[in-house]
């Protein structure tokens, strides 16, 4: 981060009346420290442009340099990166823990949902999923209800009560309380404890109301149970090991059912005009990795395209450079299919047709499928291209590592004309077309199954007529 930067922003959203939004600086992770606070307690004006601290995956610490600065802690990035039963026992240690001994008063989660192919890095890290769009299937996963235990029973505005957010055998207790004081709600969970527990509670200045309770463990998730009646602002608690409770004064609180579509195969053919969609839309099922892939008007006005409008990598993040544009799509399920498109390359440009992506790592890595590649001056290659967890990665920014293609060869092309470019798969044979010549034949083992794709230099490629058929089939245009 740049200190005079945050300080520019917090003068121009000021000057342009935007007082009430705030800066969350710097978003750091453990290998960043704690620079920032160090820093705002040095820097008076930095100080006041920062309305609240956020860090990354703290492990539910905090110094207490940062606990004294003044102004909330942010966990503004946390999760266990999984939706099952594990990543619901990680996910509420975080929530609870990130309070009770890291004094962070909001944990953002990622990611909410897995709504992004399991192709991509990192897969499955929602705590629900929810990546067909074809079929509309979703799974509530149990993480869900990790969340909710805290989410349905406090909401913005409440307020963590410290003499009772403690740890203890094997787990944590937090207290919150509502802003007038009419209700408060504990989430208690015992994902450590080896053996069952009683708890006494003493409540004092909190109201003398019946406590509902809700209750969550691996078989079972979100379950109300008995509700408590303090007597003397006296209770006590028998408490499961591996287990969640929320207790609270409110109401209202439910579990949802979830009766989704049935996960099925994106049904082949597919095709795609691009008609359907507004201009600068992008087209349904597509997940661009780099670059940006938008439906335009065709300049001829025949229609619509797909175009690649980035003139360049942009800034990137040191932790995922930019590879060159792609986009993904499809099922990884697919095996035996052609792909195909309509093209027109760029000025000292290319594209190229992607064929069964298995995995498309982190970083300017490329992925691991069969890709036809067509330049502007008219060389193409096909090459198998592996860079599965474990393989030593190739980048497209280096030559030589990947070895030669699988085929290569010169067509005569001109920048700014159309043509037809076609991957064929079935079983081990490969197929490559241009129009309608066939530029290599041949067999390869390296991919069985995976996902559809378009990749592209920074020229301003376009692809129209977009479509997917069942068994490699080279013989319908």
């Amino acid at each position: 981060h740049e200190v005079a930067w945050i300080k520019l922003l917090r003068h121009t959203l000021d000057q342009a009346g935007l007082d009430r939004v705030g800066i969350v600086a710097a978003d750091e992770t453990m290998k960043g420290g704690w620079k920032i606070v160090d820093e705002m307690e040095q820097d008076a004006e930095l100080r006041a442009a920062v309305a609240r601290v956020g860090v990354h995956y703290r492990k539910s610490n905090s110094p207490a340099k940062a606990q004294a600065i003044g102004c909330p802690l942010w966990s503004s990035e946390d999760g266990p990166w999984r939706g099952d039963w594990p990543g619901t026992s990680n996910l509420v240690r975080i929530i609870n823990r990130n309070y009770v001994t890291g004094k962070y008063t909001k944990t953002e989660i990622w990611s909410p949902v897995t709504a992004y192919y399991d192709s991509l890095p990192l897969p499955g890290s929602g705590v629900m999923r929810a990546n067909e769009p074809w079929s509309g299937f979703y799974e509530v996963q149990p993480a869900v209800w990790a969340v909710a235990h805290t989410t349905q029973f406090a909401k913005p505005g409440w307020r963590y009560l410290d003499s009772a957010c403690v740890m203890i055998q094997g787990g944590s207790v937090v207290a919150l309380q509502s802003p007038k004081g009419r209700d408060y709600s504990l989430v208690i969970e015992t994902m450590d404890a080896l053996s069952p527990q009683t708890v006494e509670f003493q409540i004092a200045g909190l109201p003398d109301k019946k406590l509902h309770v809700w209750r969550t463990s691996e078989k079972v998730q979100f379950e109300q149970v008995a509700d408590l009646r303090p007597l003397a602002g006296h209770f006590s608690m028998a408490l499961d090991p591996t287990c969640i409770y929320s207790l609270t004064t409110t109401s209202g609180q439910r579990k949802g059912e979830a009766n989704p579509p049935a996960s099925r195969l994106l049904a082949l053919p597919y095709q795609d005009d691009f008609s359907s969609y507004k201009n600068g839309a992008t087209p349904r099922c597509f997940s661009d990795q780099s670059g940006a892939f938008e439906v335009s008007r065709r300049a001829d006005g025949r229609g619509k395209v797909l175009r690649q409008v980035s003139p360049g990598s942009g800034i990137e993040w040191s932790g995922h450079k930019n590879p060159e544009p792609e986009t993904v799509m499809g099922d990884l399920l697919w095996k035996d299919y052609s792909v195909a498109a309509d093209v027109c390359i760029g000025t000292n440009s290319y594209v190229a047709l992607l064929g069964r992506i298995s995995h498309v790592p982190q970083n300017d890595h490329m992925p691991s499928c069969y890709r036809f590649k067509v330049a502007a001056d008219g060389h193409w290659e096909l090459r198998a291209i592996s860079n599965l967890p474990g393989d030593k990665p190739k980048s497209f920014h280096t030559t030589g590592e990947d070895g030669p293609p699988l085929a290569q060869g010169q067509v005569n092309l001109a920048a700014g004309q159309w043509h037809h470019l076609k991957l064929g798969m079935n079983g081990d044979q490969i197929t490559v077309r241009i129009d309608r010549s066939t530029l290599a034949t041949l067999r390869d083992p390296t991919h069985s199954h995976g996902q559809a794709g378009l990749g592209c230099g920074w020229g301003g490629d376009q692809f129209a007529s977009f479509s997917i058929r069942a068994n490699g089939d080279l013989t319908s245009e």
